[in-house]
């Protein structure tokens, strides 16, 4: 591999990425894929180079609450042999770079600046846990969702973003009758275009205005972590 996106492994000195990138295997991810599911032991940690990824709790009624959005700035499968508390499953297709999740976690222990970036972003995904518990009790249908649409296009290559609203829906805990309101409320004021499986946003200006306050606070806690912001994009060199 010539070139590295995930921004975990783009933080690494480039000896240890060198080393610990030795080990990965590339994969295709395509949407509807299943990465990891929720009750099955951690047995692969997958870092994400393009596409996004949800991951969501699966509650008894076979609902689906949303936990977080992965793309390049992050991974899936963290903590090699514990039982995985969410479902992870492709929304947008793209590439991710797989190692066994034991070997992660000997790698981690021999290399500490692999533990600090492992470290850092665990604690990132436990702050935007607790501020997605906030937000769903807090804020307004069409703030939050303007905050998951911001949130996916910053994750994702372009501004057309691929979903069903029966997913959407799904993710931010509201009926699909209050979604397609909402969506059509922010496409009257010119901030997307609605389209056959997904939308275009049309003005990201416009829709951070209308996006409560979690949106800024989850994204900015990456930088403040020591790690790059999720909408940062380029590549780093893999050796």
């Amino acid at each position: 591999m010539a070139e590295i996106r995930n921004h975990l492994l783009c933080e690494l000195p480039l000896a240890v990425r060198a080393i610990v990138t030795a080990e990965m295997t590339e994969l295709t991810l395509r949407p509807g894929d299943v990465l990891q599911r929720q009750g099955d032991p951690v047995l692969r940690s997958i870092f994400i180079e393009t596409g996004v990824v949800a991951q969501f709790r699966l509650l008894d009624d076979g609902a689906r609450v949303e936990a977080s959005l992965v793309g390049r700035e992050g991974l899936v499968g963290i903590g090699a042999g514990a039982t995985a508390f969410t479902e992870a499953q492709v929304q947008a297709g793209g590439s991710g770079l797989a190692i066994d999740a034991d070997r992660l976690r000997l790698l981690a222990a021999r290399y500490p600046p692999l533990a600090d970036v492992l470290t850092r972003y665990g604690a990132y995904l436990v702050d935007e846990a607790r501020m997605n518990a906030v937000c769903n009790a807090a804020h307004a249908m069409e703030q939050r969702l303007a905050k998951w649409l911001l949130r996916f296009h910053d994750r994702s290559e372009g501004p057309s973003l691929v979903f069903t609203q029966e997913f959407a829906s799904e993710m931010l805990g509201v009926q699909r009758t209050s979604l397609t309101a909402a969506i059509g409320r922010l496409a009257d004021q010119g901030l997307l275009v609605t389209g056959r499986g997904g939308v275009r946003l049309q003005n990201l200006a416009g829709l951070r205005a209308v996006a409560c306050e979690c949106y800024r606070n989850v994204e900015e806690r990456l930088p403040e972590m020591g790690l790059p912001e999720a909408a940062e994009r380029g590549a780093c060199p893999a050796a």
